[in-house]
């Protein structure tokens, strides 16, 4: 879900956000020093410890973070799991999840541990609390570059009242630095890891900052942290054009609402766009623009089972009736019925992005951008556009320094790319285990972004031997 643009798509406990005013006084404090006091909370295990807010400077102040574990008695192996985002709940994935949380090898095997990074769900939080505000960022339609500004600053004020510092202190690498101290103060002496998607991301800055506690570590569609913020953000919207295409090639092989060849259902999406964007389809009391469209139809690219739900959601909407493309943009931004949003995705999946990279506001290079996006995506492309207006004025700034993702280590890491993945880019799967030392690429051919746990048994097979003995994959295409 690495995006920053205006539609920007994407993916109960007892222990809930602390605000950063009321985390405990730090001066004499070692985190080191803490114990994991686990407490029973339905099927698992939940707890919370405290991490500096700024590793600089971990005098300054303290943040909660919010742990949770499926136990399995029988063993006292540790696998931690990361789902992705940046800002999915990895604690409400595990809930969501239960027993599918993993393959049931896995689960016999492992206690499971998920931490809500900093900034999100459970752990010290970023909140944006204007829901409505929320609304007009992710499905309004701006009429100007002005008023995207207008609208992005209001935003930004709304996270800043609502947020305290931690909003300027929830980057990749501080989250890394988070894990590194839940490993030391669970007195394991390396990080076993299981990340999917911006996991990935999270899995190679742990590696580049701790080489050394690296244990199997298994990254599934992979981000590549090396590359640029405008590399990433091109790669991306190749990725979802490249799926749209093949998603046109399936629905035109049946009945397809769209046309009866990709050429004419592909006119007809823009046709679609064009007749929204100066008319948007009521919904209720709501509205399907065109950044409800996007959104909907990216929302159903992430899995090829999704596929008869757009082409249902075409249909509907080529009719008259938006309400199953609105509710598809809906499910990816985590907006409920009622107008609320479930956690805070969206929140903290643009403060971490803002916190990692930020695109060059240049105004040459961003009229090039554009003009380079618009001719990579007759669908897609201004809807890419403008993206460095997101983060322009986001509090804080990322990090000057490079972190050297080359550290040798005495680990294989296992990287899992699928070659029709929309959203990270079956090229930066390549480019990440070439980039690792030592890392081993397992490629899955097929659709879909992640495939580890969905049935596939050369995948889970593989996978689930070298996450038990270490083994390494013999068959690396799938």
């Amino acid at each position: 879900m690495k995006k920053l643009w205006l539609a920007l798509p994407l993916l109960l406990s007892a222990c809930s956000p602390v605000p950063v005013e009321q985390a405990p006084e730090v001066e004499a404090i070692d985190y080191y020093e803490q114990t994991v006091d686990w407490e029973a909370c339905g099927d698992y295990q939940c707890a919370e410890i405290i991490a500096p807010l700024d590793w600089q400077f971990p005098e300054f102040a303290a943040i909660n973070l919010s742990l949770l574990k499926l136990e399995n008695p029988n063993s006292e192996e540790v696998l931690f799991l990361n789902p992705g985002g940046p800002g999915v709940s990895a604690n409400q994935w595990m809930r969501d999840r239960g027993a599918n949380i993993a393959t049931p090898e896995i689960i016999e095997a492992f206690d499971l541990v998920t931490f809500d990074p900093r900034g999100v769900g459970e752990s010290t939080a970023v909140s944006c609390e204007d829901d409505e505000l929320k609304d007009r960022l992710l499905y309004g339609q701006p009429e100007s570059v002005a008023q995207s500004e207008a609208l992005i600053d209001d935003y930004i004020q709304d996270c800043i009242d609502n947020s305290g510092a931690i909003l300027e202190y929830v980057g990749t690498r501080n989250t890394a630095r988070d894990m590194d101290l839940i490993r030391s103060i669970m007195q394991l002496p390396k990080v076993n890891f299981l990340g999917y998607s911006y996991g990935t991301e999270l899995a190679a800055t742990y590696l580049a900052l701790f080489p050394n506690r690296v244990g199997r570590f298994v990254l599934d569609g992979a981000v590549d942290p090396s590359i640029s913020p405008r590399q990433a953000t091109i790669n991306q919207l190749i990725g979802f054009d490249e799926a749209f295409e093949n998603y046109l090639q399936d629905c035109v092989s049946g009945s397809c609402p769209l046309g009866n060849d990709a050429q004419e259902a592909k006119q007809t999406v823009a046709e679609l766009f064009e007749s929204i964007a100066e008319k948007p389809i009521a919904v209720g009391s709501r509205e399907l623009t065109g950044a409800g469209l996007v959104t909907g139809i990216i929302a159903a690219l992430y899995q090829q089972a999704a596929w008869p739900i757009l082409t249902q959601a075409f249909e509907n909407v080529l009719a008259g009736d938006g309400a199953r493309m609105l509710f598809l943009a809906d499910f990816y931004n985590e907006r409920e019925e009622d107008g609320n949003y479930r956690g805070n995705l969206i929140d903290a999946n643009i403060a971490i992005n803002c916190a990692d990279g930020r695109l060059s506001s240049d105004e040459s290079e961003v009229e090039q951008l554009n003009q380079q996006l618009a001719d990579l995506s007759d669908v897609f492309g201004e809807s890419w556009q403008d993206g460095h207006l997101m983060c322009a004025d986001w509090p804080g700034a990322p990090p000057e320094e490079s972190l050297d993702f080359r550290q040798a280590t005495d680990a294989t890491p296992l990287v899992i790319g699928t070659t029709g993945d929309p959203a990270t880019p079956y090229s930066q799967a390549v480019s990440l285990s070439e980039l690792l030392q030592g890392a081993l690429l397992l490629t899955f051919e097929g659709e879909g972004h992640t495939i580890y746990g969905q049935g596939v048994e050369c995948i889970d097979g593989q996978v689930n031997e070298y996450l038990l003995t270490g083994t390494l994959p013999q068959k690396l295409v799938c």
